[in-house]
């Protein structure tokens, strides 16, 4: 019985027009993609008739050196236009004969050295190195222009990361990125941006059972450490199996998580933050008076969870009060409060709690970010929060001032009473903070409540501390 004619709309279910499969690409003279072999002492200069991702087939374009190689000579092949591309290693896999403007000439196919893999748990295992995978439709985009062909784009997709690594899915009808070849990436992080990253393409092979397509793995060769941190902060936000302490115990660069970093609204109890798994922190000690959740906390606070992505790291209550006019009407938490505090409205983060799996440096600066933008929104002057010495003096940085120092039972001050006044930091009053320290921790929070710039006099520029 014949089979029915395809449809004309039908055009992608034909074969015979599906130009992704994994066939050699001919190249016409004249395009110049040179190639010069060395092969036993010996340096032939030839040209590129065809090539794909297994191998080229070359003739030789000396008119006094033919290119007459055995099958099975190991070549090495530096590619070049105007200057080199890469190096390759390979055998000969085939000899034969072209005819160009009526001369015969010697053509040599060559099979490029490998590491074919069979079964894709085989080619992760390769790669020697943790890979994570990209678990979402979300995923960065990378793209680079090709070496050899005149404004073609390659494109890839990302399969995962490693902390030395990209793992790539691309499609065979780009048949010239070759094994030790560098590559000019653009990549595009989601939530973080575009980057430049120069990676090298590895020996490491993996033809997909799906058509035409297969894996490659780029090895970082010139990247930034902000464009690593990037890959790191993408992780955390999209792989909800992943915490920033597994990605630093494989090598990967963190940063402040500041994308990744968000609060929610949540309630108190032992069943979601169990003893176990968070202990209290350094930060935000609260009245030894009043319990974690007791009622006079709860009358006047929000329970708080910070996260990144996923990962729920922390917990804490924010207190809000309006001013005061009498004493009487005192809070235990304001027992230690000044007068110009207590005749303003003002916020209290206490009972701070942190997950025994995270580090509070990777979200401190992002989840008070958060904080004050939530003081500036409810109209409050002041932010309270209690530390330990050894946070103090980055609180201090970004513009804490302290109130009062605490004193235990066997006398010793290791706890400080600390106080940001919100309007003025983020209008940087009175050169409250030096320009750097503002423009990167509270000028994208001043233009997100729609606050006027501060001017160029109220502005401090940078000073280096003394070395004394």
């Amino acid at each position: 019985m014949a089979s029915k004619p395809a449809k004309k709309n039908d055009w992608m279910t034909q074969k015979d027009q599906d130009d992704r499969v994994e066939k050699r690409r001919s190249l016409y003279l004249g395009e110049r993609v040179l190639c010069d072999v060395r092969y036993r002492g010996q340096a032939y200069k030839t040209e590129v008739v065809d090539i794909s991702t297994h191998g080229v087939a070359l003739i030789s374009i000396s008119k006094d050196k033919p290119l007459e190689l055995p099958v099975g000579a190991e070549l090495k092949m530096e590619f070049r236009r105007r200057t080199p591309i890469c190096t390759v290693e390979g055998t000969v896999a085939n000899t034969g004969y072209l005819t160009v403007q009526g001369k015969k000439k010697a053509r040599v196919g060559v099979q490029f050295k490998l590491k074919h893999y069979e079964r894709m748990s085989d080619f992760t295992a390769a790669l020697g190195e943790k890979l994570f995978l990209c678990k979402t439709y979300i995923r960065p985009q990378i793209s680079c222009y090709d070496t050899f062909f005149y404004k073609e784009v390659i494109l890839f997709q990302v399969n995962g990361f490693t902390s030395q690594g990209i793992d790539v899915v691309t499609s065979a009808r780009w048949k010239s990125i070759l094994p030790g070849q560098s590559l000019k990436l653009n990549v595009f992080i989601p939530g973080k941006g575009a980057f430049e990253a120069i990676c090298r393409n590895s020996e490491h092979y993996y033809h997909s059972p799906w058509k035409g397509r297969f894996r490659l793995f780029l090895r970082y060769e010139n990247v930034t450490r902000k464009f690593l941190e990037a890959v790191s902060e993408y992780i955390i936000m999209m792989n909800p199996k992943i915490t920033p302490n597994i990605l630093r115990d494989n090598g990967f660069s963190i940063g402040v998580l500041e994308h990744a970093c968000h609060l929610e609204r949540t309630e108190y109890s032992p069943h979601n933050f169990p003893g176990h798994r968070f202990s209290p922190s350094v930060l935000g000690a609260g009245s030894d008076d009043i319990p974690l959740g007791d009622e006079r906390i709860q009358a006047v606070a929000r329970d708080i969870c910070c996260k990144l992505g996923p990962h729920p790291v922390a917990f804490f209550n924010l207190a809000f009060f309006n001013g005061i006019i009498s004493l009487d009407q005192i809070h235990p938490l304001q027992k230690e409060f000044s007068r110009d505090i207590l005749a303003n409205r003002h916020v209290v983060l206490t009972n701070l709690l942190i997950g025994d799996d995270a580090n509070l440096p990777d979200f401190l600066i992002p989840m008070l970010q958060h904080v004050t933008r939530i003081t500036a929104q409810s109209k409050s002057k002041f932010l309270i929060l209690e530390a330990e010495q050894g946070i103090v003096k980055i609180l201090k940085h970004i513009g804490f001032q302290t109130l009062k120092s605490i004193a235990q039972a066997d006398g010793s001050e290791d706890r400080k009473l600390l106080s940001l006044e919100v309007n003025a930091v983020l209008g940087n009053k009175q050169l409250a903070l030096d320009t750097q320290v503002w423009s990167k921790v509270y000028q994208s929070l001043n233009q997100f409540l729609g606050r006027a710039e501060p001017q160029r006099s109220q502005v401090r520029p940078f000073q280096f501390p003394n070395k004394s």
